[in-house]
């Protein structure tokens, strides 16, 4: 929740008033950074509004669509998941939580040979 319009121009007209910050944070009771804050983007963007909060992109993946790819190729790594899909690595991750389904870890002569499988899976995208 952010401080009021009104606030904000009664605390900036104060600290306009020959009062500095620190004097205007002890009065109204905020925090001098806040004060700080407020100053600086009405001097130089003569802005009072706070800033709008970040909204996240909604995902551009479709979850189902990807655990039935997963389930199908388990054996594939997340940057081959990504790059099927066309997303990012962190997405492909994060989803896979969300979706509950782990990494599963093999021995090393098995993943030697998953990773030789994937590079050539990786090679037929590229193609």
């Amino acid at each position: 929740m952010s401080y009021s319009i009104d606030l904000r121009k009664r605390v900036l007209k104060y600290v306009e008033e020959n009062n500095n910050m620190f004097e205007a944070s002890i009065v109204f009771d905020i925090n001098y950074n806040t004060v700080r804050n407020w100053y600086k983007a009405y001097t130089e963007e003569n802005r009072l509004e706070p800033k709008e909060a970040y909204r996240q992109e909604p995902y551009k993946l479709n979850w189902e669509e990807l655990g039935a790819f997963v389930e199908a190729n388990p054996d594939l790594e997340q940057q081959e998941y990504a790059a099927h899909f066309g997303v990012s690595r962190g997405q492909i991750g994060k989803v896979l939580k969300k979706l509950g389904i782990t990494r599963k870890k093999k021995a090393l002569p098995i993943r030697n040979k998953m990773r030789k499988k994937s590079q050539n899976f990786m090679k037929s995208l590229r193609e």
